[in-house]
């Protein structure tokens, strides 16, 4: 049955089961219509009783026990579209994090691509967005150490060599402009430079133009020949974001990406990658799509360095490159044509290194 409120009400083993827009549940009362349902007998022969308001309704968690009968939140909103595909999405799980100012945040999920974001993000003024981002930066930017990402200098070391390996097979142009979009301190683009004479131009909208750093009015789209983006994509919460990245890269342009990539994000708020400034969690699905949508034909992942490459230009030249630079890299490029979803599995578990020099599919 349906209220007048909009709210659904049907009866299950546990008890009423009430179903109600996230926007409302904070406001709403029973009306007349809605007590004389809410006061029938469920099938375990418990009554709610006059339950006066729908007074759980106003809690953020999606249980709350009343007169032995559970009340059960599936919270949806119908003008809550995914940001990757425009499919419906719903509520998926909650994490409290009691850190950054930052308290408890609602995860929700694309019912079509399965792609992840924090609404509790989302919904963020930018005020507080930008001292989120803060106080999560400033306590390793400068130093060696991440607590959130250990391994982090050593990925980027093995992101600049492949880098170099790319632009000696001729997959990368050095001669052209490369820009590191949201950069942060510039660990990459100095590693490039120092390790490997390569020119990584830098940006990051939270840093001071100059020294390398390019100002806004330099990101011009279709400016770069190769734009590269690590931990970036996981900090944005809006398409024309993603899109304004990309957009950057020349029409013969190759386009580099760090981020995580799950088959499924899973439903766990202990997941390591739950962490406080993160708000998108892309699945396989939802990644292929952006490569389709931005017009990529082929891609290249390099498991040291954790590193997507996605190209336009013909695929078996790509192709034929790569199987000549794998004679010699210091770690193994795959190669596809399309999207190659290198995390099948579970992201939760350590993937085992892969020891072939080639992977076709």
């Amino acid at each position: 049955m349906e209220s007048s409120h909009g709210l659904k009400i049907a009866a299950d083993n546990a008890g009423i089961v009430v179903n109600a827009p996230l926007r409302k549940r904070r406001e709403l009362d029973l009306d007349d219509h809605d007590r004389r349902h809410a006061d029938a007998p469920t099938p375990t022969g418990h009554s709610l009783g006059r339950a006066r308001r729908v007074e759980a309704l106003a809690c953020t968690v999606g249980y709350r026990s009343c007169h032995r009968v559970e009340w059960r939140f599936f919270r949806w909103d119908p003008e809550m579209r995914c940001e990757i595909c425009e499919g419906a999405t719903s509520y998926y799980f909650s994490k409290t994090f009691n850190a950054f100012n930052l308290g408890e945040v609602e995860y929700w999920r694309c019912d079509t691509c399965g792609f992840v974001f924090s609404r509790t993000h989302l919904e963020m003024s930018q005020e507080a967005w930008n001292e989120l981002n803060l106080l999560c930066h400033e306590t390793y930017q400068g130093g060696d150490e991440n607590v959130l990402d250990p391994r982090w200098k050593t990925r980027i070391a093995a992101q600049a060599l492949a880098l170099s390996e790319l632009a000696a097979a001729g997959l990368l142009d050095p001669a052209r402009r490369w820009v590191d979009f949201g950069c942060g301190d510039g660990v990459l683009s100095n590693a490039c430079s120092r390790e490997h004479g390569l020119k990584l131009l830098k940006y990051d909208e939270h840093m001071a133009a100059g020294n390398d750093y390019l100002a806004a009015e330099d990101m011009v789209e279709g400016a770069f020949d190769f734009v590269i983006s690590t931990s970036v994509f996981e900090h944005m919460t809006r398409r024309e974001q993603w899109d304004g990245v990309q957009a950057l890269v020349s029409p013969g342009g190759a386009f580099g990406l760090h981020t995580l990539v799950a088959e499924t994000v899973p439903k766990d708020p202990g997941w390591f990658y739950l962490q406080a400034p993160h708000c998108a969690f892309f699945t396989n699905s939802a990644m292929e799509r952006l490569f389709k949508d931005w017009g990529y034909r082929s891609s290249i992942y390099n498991v040291a360095a954790s590193l997507w490459i996605w190209f336009r230009s013909d695929p078996r030249e790509v192709e034929g490159r790569i199987a000549e630079l794998n004679r010699t890299a210091s770690s193994p490029f795959l190669f596809r044509e399309g999207f190659l979803d290198y995390w099948k599995s579970d992201p939760r578990v350590p993937k085992p290194v892969v020891d072939s020099r080639r992977r076709r599919s």
